[in-house]
């Protein structure tokens, strides 16, 4: 179930499975003798969070993206340590190429981590798919809005694609929002397959690529996963990619709980 939504008639849905009779006794008990307007805000709050706690319990804890103040929780689907360009990959003995770090149809300014997993194939061979995770500073003087860009990129390097960018909102563990822009494309990408004989080679597949950005604080964060659209729905993109946008955070952050923010 995805727990990211279009601004307009968000739903109330991601609590549709959780329901007041499991809510604890010492809650039941903390509200007695309060107003009914009160008691029912009280037991809506408990509802929510135990159905966003239930809804994140997949992801890992919170990983800081090397030396920025930006930390975010990525999927338990993810079993190895992520690549990180230019160093070497534990267990290879070399840095990953660049076709297994770059997102390959669009450039990532600020690219810190890429998270690499597969899919077993009927051949033996194991298809990959990504999570590409950057954070740039918005305060040095190189660095430009990247938003055109990328779709001029998109539409450069995937003609049949015509992709614009819409706003959405994503819940978060404690029951608020956070606010981003998602762009979604489809065509044949660039993946480093793995065959039986554990040889990579690089082979163009259709594939999905949906890029999350957001701007909080000094940071301009992105988000791309890149999948294969024959393994989409086995590696749960749908789910874990409006999941891992609503667990960002930027250390220090300040705003009251509740808001959304930018």
């Amino acid at each position: 179930m995805s727990n990211c939504s279009e601004p307009h008639g968000r739903p109330f849905g991601c609590l549709r499975h959780a329901s007041a009779a499991a809510l604890p006794a010492a809650l039941l008990a903390s509200v007695l003798g309060c107003g009914a307007g009160e008691y029912q805000s009280r037991v809506q709050a408990r509802v929510q969070e135990m159905a966003t706690g239930s809804e994140f319990a997949g992801l890992y804890a919170a990983q800081t993206l090397g030396d920025r103040p930006v930390s975010v929780r990525v999927p338990q689907v993810f079993t190895s340590p992520p690549l990180v360009p230019g160093a070497e990959v534990p267990g290879e003995g070399a840095p990953p190429a660049t076709e297994r770090v770059q997102p390959g149809v669009v450039d990532l300014p600020g690219l810190t981590y890429t998270y690499e997993d597969f899919v077993a194939d009927a051949e033996g061979g194991r298809i990959p798919f990504y999570l590409h995770v950057g954070a740039a500073n918005t305060t040095h003087r190189a660095f430009r809005d990247p938003t055109n860009r990328w779709v001029h990129q998109i539409k450069s390097r995937l003609p049949d694609q015509d992709p614009s960018w819409e706003r959405v909102e994503c819940d978060t563990p404690d029951g608020r929002f956070l606010v981003w822009q998602r762009l979604r494309a489809e065509g044949e990408q660039p993946f480093s397959y793995v065959s039986q004989d554990g040889r990579r080679r690089v082979v163009e597949l259709p594939g999905i690529l949906e890029i999350y950005y957001r701007v909080e604080g000094d940071w301009a964060i992105t988000l791309v996963w890149r999948v294969p659209s024959s393994i989409a729905p086995h590696v749960g993109l749908e789910r874990w990619a409006p999941m891992v946008a609503g667990t960002v955070s930027l250390a220090g952050q300040t705003e009251p709980a509740g808001a959304p923010m930018h």
